[in-house]
């Protein structure tokens, strides 16, 4: 949504020129209220299907798994799980996390 008068700016940037990639690059994102992930597909799916969209994330994909595992420890064990199975909790991490 555009906003009607205003300005939103992160780290004194103004964020309203920027395209969503650049935003995305600058580690702002939206978590919707929803759960919105692929729940058919493992959670490593779900992780590693955000890579796709961002050209930098292709090459540092272990290391973004890395620490999306350090900072949600409970998903480490559930890699192979399929999403939607997850815990509302677990689910809401993955959702933070993942694309």
């Amino acid at each position: 949504m555009k906003p009607v008068s205003g300005e939103v700016e992160f780290d004194g940037e103004a964020l309203l020129p920027l395209e969503t990639f650049q935003r995305i690059r600058r580690g702002i994102s939206v978590v919707p209220q929803e759960r919105e992930l692929f729940p058919l597909m493992t959670v490593l799916e779900n992780l590693r299907s955000g890579a796709a969209y961002i050209p930098e994330a292709k090459g540092k994909v272990q290391e973004s798994l890395d620490l999306v595992l350090t900072l949600f420890p409970a998903l480490k064990g559930r890699l192979k799980q399929q999403a939607g199975t997850l815990s509302g909790g677990g689910q809401r991490m993955l959702a933070i996390a993942g694309p």
